[in-house]
């Protein structure tokens, strides 16, 4: 995909929405800016196990550019996976995406 206009930060089994601002000439390296992401509903505790768990499938977020937001610089490595510069990843994307696993 060159130069997607969204890229998804990936930590573990959270997902994090960020706009792509800039690209290189090159199109390795691009400026990335962190975009807001407010959950539509709140989400309810299921008794069992341990503490109960969550059901993560019915996540609604509202997701927008924040022009305040912290901007990233990240790469793209000979195995064609972006990353910054303490290693995360982000994984271009036609859409922005959010998701976080309220059970870690």
């Amino acid at each position: 995909m060159a130069n997607p206009p969204f890229f998804n930060q990936v930590i573990g089994s959270d997902i994090n929405p960020y706009e792509a601002i800039r690209f290189s000439d090159s199109g390795k390296t691009a400026t990335v800016r962190v975009m807001s992401a407010v959950s539509k509903k709140t989400v309810d505790a299921i008794p069992g196990g341990f503490a109960g768990y969550t059901d993560n499938s019915s996540q609604e977020w509202d997701i927008t550019s924040d022009e305040s937001g912290r901007t990233v610089t990240i790469r793209r490595h000979k195995d064609c996976i972006w990353r910054d510069t303490g290693g995360t990843r982000y994984s271009p994307s036609n859409e922005p995406t959010r998701f976080y696993d309220y059970n870690f």
